[in-house]
């Protein structure tokens, strides 16, 4: 099964939610997973979990915004994860920009975004999730589902005898 990480700072968790909504659909039609640390349960060692759908993510999603930055956690063990990944497995990163932030003081800038920093969804966002926003969205999970469908193709290919 190919997979999706998606990581983000809680602070983000109403774009996160509604991502979701958008990835639901392709998840269903494609047998995709897309994981993000909501999935976790009672009990689950939590950190353990993260790490582990991260070593196994095709794609992981960056949802890039100031709070994300400003994360500890996300910046100390979920990043470097990922650029791990990108580097070492071929995983591909796919960013998101949330709001405005200094994402050029970091290597994420190596990365193509999703939308133009110019246009982040909260340049967008009126009260409540505008059509642009919402295109933006879709855009995202047409890459990742791009992304995702290739994995799983080159994954079919090297199964056969």
């Amino acid at each position: 099964m190919a997979t999706a990480f998606i990581s983000y700072s809680h602070e983000d968790s109403n774009i996160l939610d509604r991502l979701k909504v958008h990835f639901k659909p392709i998840e269903k039609k494609y047998n995709f997973l897309v994981w993000d640390d909501k999935r976790l349960r009672a009990g689950d060692k939590w950190k353990v979990e993260i790490e582990k759908n991260l070593d196994q993510a095709d794609v992981i999603v960056i949802l890039l915004s100031a709070d994300f930055l400003a994360s500890n956690f996300v910046m100390d063990f979920e990043y470097p994860k990922a650029l791990s990944a990108a580097v070492d497995r071929g995983a591909k990163i796919v960013v998101l920009i949330v709001g405005p932030c200094l994402y050029d003081e970091f290597d994420i800038a190596e990365f193509h975004f999703v939308n133009d920093p110019k246009e982040t969804l909260q340049d967008v966002q009126a009260d409540d999730f505008s059509a642009k926003h919402e295109r933006i969205l879709v855009r995202c999970v047409e890459v990742v589902r791009d992304y995702l469908k290739e994995a799983k193709d080159k994954a079919s290919k090297s199964n056969k005898p």
